[in-house]
């Protein structure tokens, strides 16, 4: 004889609640926005995914139909801890948010050569096509690296430089003259209003301009980066100079099947295969979805392309099982993370996926393709785990497969920074390095508690490799005059990772900086039971701690 339990008339009050509350809304390619979205046939379903979330309420569920949807969601309304909002596709099925839009009408330009109206840009150096095979190529020049100039692994995105040589003979007479033998018998001006993108000297990080005038063997570029060559006490160190560049966005480079080069609203492209282009599109916004002040909305299971996510001020957000490549693209910038005067476009997500606020997670998620970094991390207790980010930074800077971060403390509440859990994930392909603490630079304040503090982060169970491939002077974790933990006496753990195969062209000549390189003034920071190689034919070291490291506790780390 069995028992009958009677609920509490609380728990019955809340079920019946929340079964009365929560619905499940459909969107469909096939589907209009006038329809109520309570059903699955093209009579029900809606349109756009916009027009969905803007009724979605505490506990409600959208399941996406397969298709692509060309659209920058923003959300409304907040979730609860018990009743989140969530999107997921519908039945497992495909479902792609892209930044881009279909480029159509082409005729013939001359030769090999086609063209169509495109009214858009994202601005120099920004734009990106794709056909049916994948990304394509902004015209640049030279087409393929010269010899003893390629990336040192293989198999990756065409979008990293293939760099010729290039030097600048007089860097402080004489910064923007730019020289090499490849430019010999062109005529002047060949390559005006052209971008340059290369490495010189030190090489802590590429440097962009515009070509404001050109001859045979030189190019001029003006409006520079701002640590333009890095001219300073380190110069004579680096000689011979060793330049790398290239050129980026000029028709006159356009001579490769897969090039395209944009220019007063025509798109010109040759393709692949001979005939007119099919299927083209071009990105044309820079956000797939903005989650920005909202809190416990889950986003679980899509395939985000040419797209970023923005995450400011936003709480307990979920992104989990999601497939996001080509987070941002740009060939210029003018500091870290600013590709464009007068724009934060490190907060706005135009630089890589950007979380603030506290306690989101990304989980189980492919990160890849990333000019800039795969996450920017403001705010506290950010979750990062069983993730793979590949091919970040290669517009080779200071962003990183996952950039920490502290520049706008005061707009957390209780000025904390810090305490993010990093765990199991993947990180390869990298023009500069993967993690720092306190990303954009000197970082005082994290040492002298005022007036926040930063909480200890976990580094734990992540697998690194292939770092440092344009860049000179730095580990695959790095942090400089930061602090790893100033909170209860806790340190950051970097603990049973897995670090190899560092490609700094200077240091793997001699025998002193270390794949994780905390450099002058990094504190609070333990690491153990890690595990360490060097890329064959290296000198680098396993760990080193530049000047000023204090608080450093070293154990059980295994070095070949």
């Amino acid at each position: 004889m069995s028992t009958l339990r009677v609920l509490p008339l609380s728990i019955l009050a809340w079920i019946v609640c929340n079964l009365a509350t929560a619905n499940v809304f459909y969107v469909s390619t096939e589907g209009n926005d006038t329809n109520t979205g309570l059903g699955l046939r093209a009579a029900q379903a809606m349109r756009t995914i916009q027009a969905a979330v803007n009724k979605l309420q505490p506990g409600d569920t959208l399941l996406i139909c397969e298709g692509t949807y060309r659209e920058t969601v923003t959300f409304p309304h907040n979730g609860t801890a018990d009743n989140p909002i969530t999107l997921r596709p519908y039945d497992g099925q495909h479902v792609v948010i892209s930044g881009c839009c279909p480029v159509t009408s082409w005729t013939r330009f001359r030769d090999n050569i086609w063209k169509a109206p495109m009214d858009w840009t994202l601005g120099p150096g920004r734009n990106q096509v794709f056909d049916n095979s994948g990304v394509m190529i902004e015209a640049r020049f030279p087409d393929k690296p010269e010899s003893g100039l390629e990336m040192y692994v293989s198999d990756l995105s065409p979008l990293w430089p293939t760099f010729g040589h290039f030097s600048i003979p007089e860097p402080v007479k004489d910064p923007g003259r730019v020289v090499s033998s490849l430019l010999a018998g062109q005529p002047e001006n060949y390559w005006k209003g052209a971008l340059y993108y290369g490495v010189h000297y030190q090489g802590w990080a590429a440097q962009t301009g515009q070509i404001t005038s050109s001859k045979s063997g030189e190019i001029h570029v003006d409006d520079r980066t701002q640590q333009w060559w890095f001219t300073g006490p380190y110069g004579k160190a680096y000689k011979p100079e060793e330049g790398r560049g290239m050129i980026v966005g000029h028709l006159h480079a356009l001579d490769q099947p897969g090039e395209w080069h944009w220019q007063d609203n025509w798109l010109y492209l040759i393709p692949r295969v001979e005939g007119p282009p099919k299927n083209l599109q071009a990105k044309r916004r820079q956000l797939a979805f903005d989650l920005s002040d909202r809190q416990h909305i889950h986003i679980q299971g899509l395939t985000i392309r040419a797209a970023s996510l923005l995450l400011d001020g936003s709480a307990h957000c979920i992104v989990e099982g999601c497939d996001i490549a080509y987070v941002s693209h740009f060939t210029r910038h003018y500091a870290t993370g600013q590709v464009e005067h007068g724009s934060n476009t490190i907060t706005s997500g135009e630089t890589g996926i950007f979380i603030g606020g506290h306690d989101n997670t990304f989980l189980n998620c492919s990160v890849r393709f990333s000019a800039g970094a795969g996450f920017y991390l403001r705010g506290y207790h950010h979750t990062i785990h069983n993730c793979l980010i590949d091919q970040i930074s290669y517009t080779a800077h200071y962003l990183n497969a996952i950039t920490d971060a502290v520049s706008d403390f005061n707009d957390y509440e209780n000025f904390l920074v810090g305490g993010h859990v990093i765990t199991y994930n993947t990180m390869c392909n990298a023009g500069r390095h993967f993690f720092n603490f306190y990303g954009n630079g000197t970082s005082r304040a994290s040492r002298d508690r005022a007036p926040m503090d930063y909480m200890a982060t976990l580094f734990a169970h992540n697998h690194l490799y292939n770092g440092m491939l344009q860049t000179r002077d730095a580990g695959f974790i790095t942090g400089y005059y930061a602090s790893g933990g100033t909170l209860n006496g806790l340190n950051s753990q970097i603990i049973y990772n897995v670090f190899h195969d560092c490609y700094d062209i200077f240091w793997m000549r001699i025998h002193k900086l270390g794949l994780v390189y905390l450099d002058a003034g990094t504190c609070d920071v333990d690491l153990h039971h890690n595990l360490l190689w060097a890329a064959p034919g290296s000198h680098q070291r396993g760990l080193w701690y530049n000047t000023m490291c204090v608080d450093i506790h070293e154990h059980d780390n295994v070095f070949h």
